[in-house]
């Protein structure tokens, strides 16, 4: 069964990349992405793909109280990264992160992102004292929404590199995010091609 073996490679599983796909040839849904980051509480970094454009939406609630789990099994993940994601919930995303206070790297690659998403981006820059990466690459951005990320830029303890390669959507509110960037005394990588 699943549970055991998700038991049995518990302690050597540090790296997980995971897609998304249809739930409707499993019987109990997605219940399967809960137990899954529950019980690797060695987890360090976890990859989601959601290639299949539109089922990471589902998954979401399930992924709240498997991080929930993750943590009281004293789980602490480095690097978060979704990957082709263009409905993320924020409640939702949050509320996974939040049992995450280690974090150090956030990647939201080739993401559809929101108003509440960059100000939620922006709130974890500042306020997690171990944050040194964001990579946004190939991200949908609009350039009014630059602004909540530069906020957290500026607030950051910790930034060190930050990747917007290929995120042509922000148009000229990258200016905001490289002026902010000028007051982070880490940062030796902004790659904005």
């Amino acid at each position: 069964t699943l549970h055991k073996y998700i038991h049995a490679i518990s302690p050597y599983m540090t790296n997980l990349y995971i897609k998304t796909c249809n739930k409707w040839k499993l019987k109990s849904g997605y219940y399967y992405w809960m137990i899954i980051i529950g019980w690797l509480q060695h987890l360090q970094v976890l990859t989601i793909d959601d290639v299949n454009q539109g089922f990471f939406y589902q998954i979401q609630k399930y992924l709240v109280k498997g991080f929930k789990y993750f943590k009281e099994n004293g789980g602490s993940l480095k690097k978060f990264k979704l990957w082709n994601c263009s409905s993320i919930v924020d409640d939702k995303m949050m509320a996974c992160l939040r049992e995450c206070p280690d974090l150090e790297s956030l990647h939201l690659t080739k993401c559809t992102l929101n108003f509440d998403t960059c100000k939620n981006i922006g709130k974890i820059l500042s306020d997690y004292k171990n944050i040194w990466e964001l990579d946004l690459t190939g991200s949908y951005i609009l350039q009014q929404y630059s602004k909540e990320i530069a906020d957290g830029l500026m607030r950051a303890k910790r930034i060190e590199s930050i990747w917007l390669r290929g995120v042509t959507s922000i148009g000229t509110g990258i200016s905001q995010i490289l002026y902010n960037l000028a007051f982070s005394p880490w940062i030796w990588n902004i790659d904005i091609s």
